[in-house]
């Protein structure tokens, strides 16, 4: 499973334990895409592409909506490993939902740690198991 998807999925534990609102988790979602680097700046750093290839991917993407990386594939300029290279980096590099929640005021650190080791909790034992692992 993907840490997006493990993001996700630890925003909806969140609102189902009542301890965040879907708005609290929307918000800090959003804030979290705004502060992620951008792939074509990943992709510059790594020199995978020059500021031609990222400005032709940016126009394309403009034009027609769909997705950087994809376009820097299917346009020759990145191999399929390297963009799974850069996506990972990205997602290493994203600032995690629960410190965006802590930054928002919603959690103290030591208590955001503890709905993060409980859900983890949950995702290796289950939900019927949560309790009794505590």
């Amino acid at each position: 499973m993907s840490e997006t998807n493990l993001t996700s999925l630890f925003g909806v534990y969140l609102v189902s334990k009542g301890l965040a609102t879907p708005d609290d988790i929307v918000r800090a979602l959003d804030r979290q895409r705004t502060l992620q680097t951008p792939l074509g700046t990943l992709a510059l750093h790594k020199r995978y592409l020059n500021m031609k290839q990222v400005f032709t991917a940016l126009n394309v993407q403009a034009q027609t909506g769909r997705r950087f990386g994809y376009i820097a594939v299917e346009s020759g300029f990145l191999t399929r490993d390297q963009l799974q290279e850069l996506l990972i980096m990205q997602a290493l590099e994203r600032p995690k939902l629960g410190q965006l929640l802590v930054d928002m005021g919603l959690f103290d650190e030591l208590t955001m740690q503890s709905h993060h080791e409980a859900y983890v909790r949950q995702l290796e034992f289950g939900p019927d198991k949560e309790a009794a692992a505590v």
